[in-house]
Formats: C-alpha cells, sequence, structure tokens
C-alpha cells in the first residue's frame, strides 16, 4: 500500500484517492472519530482496505492484495465503516443552513438570475443490492423498472455539487415521491424554508422546498447540444423547463461521479445487518464529499463541519414562512409561474 501511494496516478487508481487526501482522511478519522488499529493492522492499512473494498474489488481480491485473512479483512472494513459513518453524520449536510449567499452561478447568466432562490437540486437513484433467496426482503427491494434488487436512495446536493442529504434506507419498488415526503416530514430540520427551494424532476410534488418543471411541457430533444447551437424554446413554460433542467442537471453529474468513483455502487454484497448495505451507500457519498472538499485544503482548515472551530449559524426563525408553510403548493406554484414570467423578460 505504502509503495502504490509514492505514485499518484497509481494511487489514485487503486484508491480513489490522491496520497494526500488518504492521509488527511486517516488523521481525521483517527482523531475524531475513533478509529484505531494494532500493531499487526495498522489505522492507514485499514483505511487503504477500505477505500480498495469501496473502489469496487471484493473481500477475496481484497485478501490477496493485503495478504490477510478473510475475516480480518471484513473486522477492519466493518471498524472503518462505522468511522466514516460518524463522519457522514457531520460532513452530509449543508455548510451554512440559512444559505446567506446567492450562488454565483445563478448570477452569471440571465437565464438563471429568476432562480436565485435555487440552493440545489435532489433526485432519486437505484443502487442494486444482492438479498438472498426469494424472500419478502428481495420482493420488497425490486425495482419496477429493471427488475433488480434495489436501494432507493434520495441524494439532495447544492448547486456546485457537494451532498447536502442521503437517505439510503428505502426500498427499490418506493416511488421517489413517497421517499422524499418521508424525508421532508420526519427531517423537516434538514430541508430549507421558503424563498430557497431544491430543483426536482417531474417525479416530485410542487410543495414547500421543492421546485419541479412545469407538467405538461417536455424539455426539447437538442438540450445536450451546446446553448449556442441548440434551438431556443418557445413559449414560456418550455423556456422555463429548459433553464431548469440546465440547473438540474448538477445532480446527475454528481450521481454519475459518485458511482464511477466507488463502484461498489454497482452492485453491494448481501450482508446479514439490514442496515450494513445503506451504510455502505452513506460512505460512498461521504467519501465523495470528502474528495470534493479536500481538494481545497484552506476549506477544510475553516470549515467548521471539519475542524468545529466556529459554530453553525441557527435556522432563521419560521414566522415568516407560516403562511406558506400552510398552502405550500399554492406558494411554490406560484413562485414556479414568476420565474417563468421572469424568465420571458430576458
Amino acid at each position: 500500500m505504502y509503495e502504490i501511494m509514492q505514485h499518484d496516478a497509481q494511487c489514485r487508481f487503486t484508491f480513489r484517492m490522491s496520497a494526500t487526501q488518504i492521509i488527511r482522511l486517516h488523521d481525521l478519522l483517527t482523531a475524531r472519530y475513533g478509529l484505531s488499529g494494532t500493531s499487526g493492522f495498522t489505522s492507514m492499512e485499514a483505511v487503504g482496505l477500505f477505500l480498495y473494498m469501496m473502489s469496487g474489488e471484493s473481500n477475496r481480491d481484497a485478501n490477496s492484495f493485503f495478504t490477510r485473512s478473510s475475516s480480518t479483512i471484513s473486522r477492519y472494513f466493518n471498524s472503518v465503516l462505522a468511522s466514516v459513518n460518524a463522519l457522514a453524520a457531520d460532513i452530509l449536510k449543508p455548510v451554512d443552513h440559512n444559505f446567506v449567499q446567492v450562488h454565483d452561478g445563478l448570477l452569471a447568466e440571465d437565464d438563471f438570475r429568476p432562480f436565485y432562490g435555487a440552493v440545489g437540486a435532489v433526485d432519486g437513484t437505484h443502487v442494486e443490492v444482492l438479498s438472498p433467496g426469494q424472500t419478502s426482503s428481495q420482493l420488497q427491494h425490486r425495482n419496477r423498472h429493471h427488475q433488480v434488487t434495489s436501494k432507493n436512495v434520495l441524494v439532495i446536493c447544492d448547486l456546485d455539487g457537494r451532498v447536502l442529504f442521503c437517505d439510503a434506507g428505502w426500498p427499490g419498488s418506493f416511488h421517489d415521491r413517497r421517499v422524499l415526503s418521508d424525508a421532508i416530514d420526519c427531517r423537516a430540520h434538514r430541508f430549507p424554508s421558503l424563498p430557497l427551494y431544491f430543483l426536482g424532476d417531474s417525479g416530485y410534488p410542487c410543495k414547500m422546498g421543492v421546485l419541479p418543471p412545469i407538467p405538461g411541457f417536455p424539455v426539447p430533444r437538442d438540450r445536450r447540444q451546446s446553448r449556442a447551437r441548440r434551438r431556443v424554446p418557445e413559449g414560456r413554460e418550455h423556456r422555463f423547463n429548459d433553464v431548469h433542467a440546465s440547473l438540474r442537471s448538477v445532480i446527475r453529474r454528481q450521481l454519475g461521479i459518485a458511482k464511477e468513483e466507488w463502484r461498489i455502487l454497482e452492485r453491494i454484497p448481501h450482508h446479514p445487518d439490514p442496515g450494513w448495505q445503506p451504510r455502505v451507500i452513506r460512505a460512498a457519498f461521504t467519501l465523495h464529499n470528502f474528495s470534493w472538499d479536500s481538494r481545497d485544503p484552506a476549506f477544510m482548515e475553516t470549515c467548521p463541519l471539519y475542524n468545529g472551530s466556529a459554530p453553525v449559524l441557527p435556522a432563521c426563525p419560521p414566522f415568516s414562512y407560516n403562511y406558506f408553510a400552510i398552502n405550500s403548493e399554492e406558494a411554490m406554484a406560484a413562485l414556479r409561474g414568476l420565474i417563468a414570467d421572469a424568465l420571458m423578460r430576458y
């Protein structure tokens, strides 16, 4: 492992992180999240083992690579998994819960300015999981589109691509709308109040904190072309949906990056503990966030989510949003109409 870490390209290919990132992750997990090793298997090796298996390698491959027994591999993988999930509770959330600053990207283009209240995007993705035999659990996790057992994972990211929320405990047979509604009802403190909102696709309801496209007006098929070459959408509704889709695409990119980097998400092995597979999924998005944040060492040194040196600002008082909380569907539909009208003025 230490030899591989001396070569940056090989290190990134094997562990999906640079040597500097691995050392920083190891120091964080050992200092604050209870990770420890032994004289026979150090904590640094445990972190390397975890990253190696999260990149898609099997227990047997890890057994050969680290020359350890299968039981040792499993024990240390689960040890690091517990520490990473403890880290997840701290970094899978916004740096500033009040979203005081409007994202620079929304001010850069005229089309994006009416969406100044958008703070990110929400989407669901299916992660295939292995389940033994034709059990009731397997039937419950059956994905209705691809006929595989899966977890329906709700992910929210900001407009930079940083993951703010991840709920990995839902079976694949459940609809995205049901997963999001439960998250809003049971974890209301994790969602912003109006006029801040997340952008969602047409599978989500138009309600407080979520802004889907206008139904019945599909995005033009040539959207993937450069904005200079593709046909300008005609009409108020089509233009709204086109700009909405451009901003919302950040969540699809981040889901693709996470699955490409942490290939264990392609198919998660079976485990007798029913909470193990969701913990692996949360760990993958935690590593995604850590890799994203660690690109800027200055950010990690000053960010309260990592160093705890500055308190996170409390949530804004909810009194000014009482009307919208009661009439959330009407309020979000009205907001959508105002944004569509504003786009036609540019």
